[in-house]
């Protein structure tokens, strides 16, 4: 048994403007390397689906130990915006603190209060020192380049605690 199977999604509400909302039409426009997020846009052997994509725009709201969108609350809200920040009503940007590891090293920005988490560009994460030593910190682009903010937002995934489930 491994330590992934102990927990599980059991469902998840995608909300896009932009995404096919079932398998078939999933395949015919979505790149090949994400084909198989795809296949859970249909029921399982047990007749449940896994993936609901909600063809609008969300505006979760913050809670404590959950997120609300238009009534229904959920255990976890991943806002992905992109190239564009969106606000999150009840978080305000300068209720984050920069969260690092047991080196020192920044990989994301942590709410004061509440286990909220920004990542990739959006969390402004400071060059290290051997960022700047090797010149990348010379290219202002690079602040928000996936080549160094893709491996610090892996090593938060890896860092977190297990939420605790309530039954």
């Amino acid at each position: 048994m491994a330590a992934a199977a102990l927990d599980s999604v059991d469902r998840i509400d995608w909300y896009s403007n932009d995404l096919p909302r079932n398998c078939a039409i999933w395949k015919d426009e979505i790149r090949g390397r994400y084909q198989a997020i795809g296949s859970y846009l249909r029921p399982d052997r047990f007749g449940a689906q896994r993936l609901n994509v909600i063809n609008r725009r969300a505006t979760p709201v913050a809670l404590p130990g959950a997120g609300l969108i238009d009534g229904r609350t959920y255990d976890l809200i991943v806002v992905c915006t992109g190239n564009t920040e969106s606000d999150v009503q009840g978080l305000r940007s300068t209720d984050f603190y920069e969260y690092t590891t047991s080196d020192g090293q920044a990989v994301a920005q942590r709410h004061f209060e509440i286990p909220v988490f920004r990542v990739g560009p959006h969390a402004k994460l400071p060059f290290t020192r051997q960022e700047r030593e090797d010149g990348i910190s010379n290219i202002a682009a690079n602040a928000a380049s996936m080549f160094r903010t893709a491996t610090k937002t892996a090593t938060l995934a890896a860092i977190l605690p297990a939420v605790p489930t309530v039954d």
